[in-house]
């Protein structure tokens, strides 16, 4: 029997794949079930021949080489297939999986339509933060043990690209918890902690996928997995990131304001609770889910715009993100039997939420922040000179009263001199150009206003210096 009839017949019987091996009969996967064919075993030779007659030269050099390789070819009017091919103790072998020429929609796959509605829910990213000891990992771990897992989550600095690819296309509706990811290095340096860009995040937002991967074989295939979850991330400070970033992130800050003893003991009643006591919370939760998804669907564009209508919140995506949590506390306030003075408060709260999530992307990043404040300080500290303190400006070369030109060389100079702690130069540099009190304009070279070629000259021609320009806030102009 020829490959193409053992494929055909394969094909012909819903198999997912095709087994050879030398020194058995041929073997198709049904279901999940190995199952023989009716034909003598094969020797190593027939085998080879069979494995070799579907390669092209160079898959068969690499085969030949290597003892092993993956590639794919078509079977005209049969099926494509992807194929690994092997040596065993017996001698050569492969594994042809067939490959659908269709992808079956919901709808051919006769799914409930409940499925389509999951599919296309708009996910998120929530930020937990607060000082040790404030409650957070006491609380994801229960709210974890409702899932039937006793976990926290991972630390994305700690892992690979790949592993963070893993672990983001395992699961399904349940969240990603992400932990820890505050870590960042002082010195500058080269650090597996930098290892991860919050800006990985971002193509996760809509359920595309977080990362694209080759397909070992011989074809142009690609692995591109969706994401089907949401992100959690808990850890001691905020997210300091990209605006796009910042704007999906629901944020909730913890504090230990308000611990008593009671509330002490009440966290450890509520980490003590032991999961078979627990498990009952998702079935309850999964008998609602219909009701809970149409009650998204319905009401999601009427609390988006109800929020835009507040003080603060101008922002639609922002909006977007947490008229989510708006709708679904409404949606599960059956579950959990929720009085409307809680489902009030409650509301308040995420309003509160969303203006600061308002405030945060409108002011300046920490480091621009740091920055100006030295930058103010420093520029009209006075000079003690030969001729007694000398006033400023030391550091702004601008000549343009509505600019400021500062070179980030001579402002390290000289907050070191007066024993200012600035940012790491680099760093410093990736997040000036988003500076919002004081717009960036360019980096040039610049006609310097305080020094010049000689002082005593009645001409005081400035010397050219390189400058980073920014636009000086109107109080100074």
């Amino acid at each position: 029997m020829q490959i193409t009839d053992l494929l055909a017949f394969g094909v012909k019987n819903k198999a997912s794949d095709l087994h050879l091996s030398a020194g058995l009969p041929p073997m198709i996967r049904v279901h999940g079930d190995i199952r023989r064919i009716n034909l003598p075993e094969m020797s190593s030779e027939e085998v080879g021949q069979m494995i070799t007659s579907v390669m092209n030269d160079q898959q068969r050099k690499l085969y030949q080489q290597n003892m092993e390789t993956d590639f794919a070819f078509e079977l005209p009017n049969v099926a494509r297939f992807r194929v690994n091919a092997f040596t065993s103790n017996r001698g050569p072998a492969a594994v042809f999986r067939t490959v659908p020429s269709t992808v079956l929609t919901l709808e051919d796959l006769k799914a409930p339509r409940i499925f389509q509605k999951i599919a296309d829910h708009p996910r998120g990213l929530v930020l937990v933060t607060g000082p040790t000891g404030s409650g957070k990992t006491t609380l994801i771990q229960f709210l974890w043990k409702l899932f039937g897992r006793d976990y926290e989550g991972f630390d994305p600095s700690k892992s690979t690209a790949a592993g963070r690819m893993r672990t983001f296309t395992q699961v399904s509706n349940l969240p990603i918890v992400l932990i820890e990811s505050d870590r960042e290095t002082k010195t500058g340096g080269s650090s597996h902690v930098r290892s991860f860009d919050w800006d990985e995040l971002k193509d996760a937002y809509n359920g595309r996928n977080v990362r694209t991967t080759g397909v070992r074989t011989g074809g142009n295939e690609t692995y591109d997995p969706p994401f089907r979850a949401s992100i959690v991330i808990s850890q001691n400070n905020q997210v300091q990131a990209s605006q796009a970033i910042m704007e999906r992130i629901c944020h909730m800050t913890f504090t230990t304001k308000g611990h008593t003893p009671q509330t002490f003991d009440s966290a450890k009643k509520l980490a003590g609770y032991e999961i078979p006591n627990l498990a009952g919370c998702l079935l309850a939760g999964l008998r609602l889910e219909e009701k809970v998804l149409e009650t998204l669907s319905t009401d999601t564009d009427k609390a988006t715009a109800w929020l835009l209508q507040q003080d603060g919140i101008h922002k639609p995506r922002i909006a977007k993100n947490h008229a989510q949590l708006l709708v679904m506390v409404n949606a599960m306030r059956e579950l959990m039997r929720m009085s409307e003075p809680q489902y009030m408060e409650v509301r308040a709260q995420i309003v509160a939420m969303a203006r600061e999530r308002q405030a945060s992307i409108s002011a300046d990043h920490p480091l621009v922040q740091e920055f100006w404040e030295s930058f103010d300080y420093l520029n009209w500290l006075p000079v003690t000179g030969a001729l007694g303190p000398k006033e400023g400006p030391h550091l702004n070369h601008s000549r343009d009263p509505a600019l400021i030109s500062v070179n980030l060389n001579e402002f390290v100079e000289r907050a070191a001199m007066h024993r200012q702690q600035v940012p790491v130069l680099s760093e410093l540099k990736k997040v000036l150009r988003t500076s919002k009190t004081r717009r960036f304009v360019d980096v040039k070279t610049v006609n310097s206003a305080i020094r010049i070629k000689k002082e005593d000259s009645d001409l005081a021609v400035g010397r050219t210096v390189q400058c980073w320009v920014f636009e000086a806030p109107q109080r100074n102009r």
